[in-house]
C-alpha cells in the first residue's frame, strides 16, 4: 500500500507540472460560470448541506451558470434538483486519486473559462483519509489560479497532525488563493505552520431548515415528538455515526446509554446523516438495530432518504441533540438546539470553540466508558441553559462568519 501511495503522488505531481504548461490564461471577461468542487460524492448529509449552501447564497446573476463537478458514478444533480437550484452536474473523476482527473480538469476550465472555481475542503484537505486524495484538490485549485482571479478554499477543518505534504501544499496554494478555515482551532493549527487564512464558520449554518419533498415522514416525526412532549418526557435527537463503529465496544455502550435516557423519561428520534456503508455498517442499519434494542414505545426512527434540510428541521422541534456527525450538530446549533456530539478528527473541538463553550462540556470521547458517557450526558443537562445561552448570543455572529466564505 506504502508503495500505491508514492507511485500515485510522483504520479499526481508529474501530471499537475505538465498540466501547468497547458492552462489557458486568464481571459479578462466580467462572466463566466462558478465551478463548485464538492468535498466527495453524493452521500453525506454533512456535504449535501454545504453544498446548497454555497449555490444558495451566491448572486446567480453574477455567474453564466452554476456547474457541480462529481464522479462519474454518483451524482449530486438528483439531490440538487430536489432544492430547486438550477445547476449542471458534470462528471470528472472515476477515482479521485488518478492523474487524469488532473488532465480532465485542465480541458474542462479552458474550455469554460470559469469566473470562480471554489473547493469544499470540509475535512478532506489534512491527508487523515488520503494523503493523494487531499493533495490532488490541492493540485486542482492551484491550476485554477492561473486562469481565474476568484479561487476558493472553502470552510474546511485541520487535524491536530496532518500530513507534511498537504501542509506544505495548501501553503503553496495560500499564496494565490483564498484559505477559509471553518473554526478557529483548525485556523490556529494552520497559521502555526505558516499558512495565511481566514477564521470564518461551516458553510452549513447558513442552510435553512425546511420541508424540502418528505412532507409526510416529517409530520410523524412532529407528532411522535409532540405526543412525547405531551406525556412529559424529554426529546432527544439522536444520529449514530458508522465510523464510530471502529471503536472496541463503542455500539455496546451507547445502546446501554439509550437505555438509561429511555429510563430517565427521555425519548429518542433517531436520524441517519449519512448514506454510506462503512464497513458493512451505515448510520441507518445502525439506528435500526438501536431501535429494535429499545423500548418502541419511546423511540422513533426518521426513514432513510431525507433531505439535509429537513433534518435540520426536525432538530429544530427537540430539546437537544446527541450525535456522532458534526454537520448534524450544526444544523441542530444553527436552529439554537444544544449538541452534545462525539468526537472524531478533533473536528468538535473547534466547532465548541466556535459556539462559546468548553469542548469537555459538548464533546464524549468515543472511547469513553458507558459510567463517563453517562456522567457527560448527565453534566450536559445540568449546564443546558449556560450553554443554550451562550449559544444565542453567538448565533448572530456564527452565521456572519459562515456568509464570509463567499464574501
Amino acid at each position: 500500500m506504502k508503495y500505491k501511495s508514492k507511485l500515485l503522488y510522483f504520479a499526481n505531481s508529474a501530471s499537475f507540472f505538465m498540466s501547468q504548461f497547458f492552462v489557458g490564461k486568464k481571459s479578462g471577461s466580467d462572466m463566466g460560470p462558478l465551478i463548485l468542487i464538492p468535498p466527495t460524492d453524493e452521500g453525506s448529509f454533512g456535504d449535501e448541506a454545504m453544498i446548497v449552501s454555497v449555490l444558495s447564497n451566491i448572486d446567480p446573476k453574477k455567474y453564466s451558470e452554476l456547474i457541480v463537478l462529481n464522479g462519474i458514478k454518483k451524482s449530486w444533480s438528483e439531490k440538487l434538483k430536489s432544492y430547486g437550484l438550477d445547476v449542471r452536474c458534470v462528471p470528472l473523476w472515476d477515482n479521485f486519486q488518478r492523474p487524469q482527473t488532473i488532465f480532465k480538469f485542465v480541458k474542462f476550465i479552458n474550455q469554460y473559462k470559469p469566473l470562480s472555481v471554489y473547493l469544499i475542503g470540509a475535512d478532506v484537505m489534512d491527508g487523515y483519509y488520503s494523503e493523494n486524495r487531499s493533495l490532488l484538490r490541492t493540485y486542482l485549485l492551484r491550476l485554477s489560479t492561473i486562469s481565474c482571479d476568484d479561487v476558493r478554499l472553502l470552510g474546511f477543518s485541520f487535524n491536530e497532525d496532518p500530513s507534511v505534504k498537504c501542509v506544505s501544499g495548501i501553503m503553496n496554494l495560500s499564496r494565490s488563493a483564498k484559505i477559509f478555515s471553518r473554526d478557529p482551532v483548525s485556523a490556529n493549527r494552520l497559521v502555526s505552520r505558516g499558512i495565511k487564512c481566514e477564521s470564518v464558520a461551516d458553510l452549513a449554518f447558513m442552510l435553512k431548515p425546511r420541508i424540502v419533498r418528505n412532507v409526510d415522514e416529517i409530520n410523524k416525526s412532529l407528532e411522535f415528538i409532540s405526543d412525547q412532549k405531551n406525556i412529559g418526557r424529554s426529546v432527544i435527537c439522536v444520529n449514530i455515526n458508522a465510523i464510530h463503529q471502529r471503536y472496541d465496544g463503542f455500539y455496546s455502550k451507547i445502546i446501554s446509554l439509550f437505555k438509561y435516557l429511555i429510563s430517565e423519561r427521555y425519548s429518542i428520534v433517531f436520524i441517519s446523516h449519512d448514506d454510506r456503508d462503512f464497513s458493512g455498517f451505515s448510520d441507518y442499519s445502525m439506528a435500526k438495530d438501536a431501535l429494535n434494542k429499545l423500548s418502541l414505545e419511546n423511540v422513533f426512527l426518521v426513514k432513510e432518504s431525507m433531505d439535509a434540510a429537513e433534518l435540520k428541521y426536525i432538530a429544530s422541534n427537540v430539546d437537544f441533540v446527541i450525535t456522532g456527525r458534526m454537520h448534524f450538530a450544526i444544523g441542530a446549533l444553527s436552529t439554537g438546539i444544544p449538541s452534545l456530539m462525539f468526537g472524531y478528527q478533533g473536528k468538535q473541538e473547534g466547532l465548541a470553540q466556535l459556539i462559546g463553550v468548553d469542548p469537555n462540556d459538548v464533546v464524549i470521547p468515543p472511547d469513553a466508558s458507558l459510567d463517563d458517557m453517562i456522567d457527560k450526558v448527565n453534566q450536559f443537562v445540568l449546564n443546558i441553559d449556560h450553554i443554550s445561552k451562550d449559544l444565542h448570543e453567538n448565533l448572530p455572529n456564527i452565521k456572519k462568519l459562515s456568509k464570509m466564505n463567499l464574501m
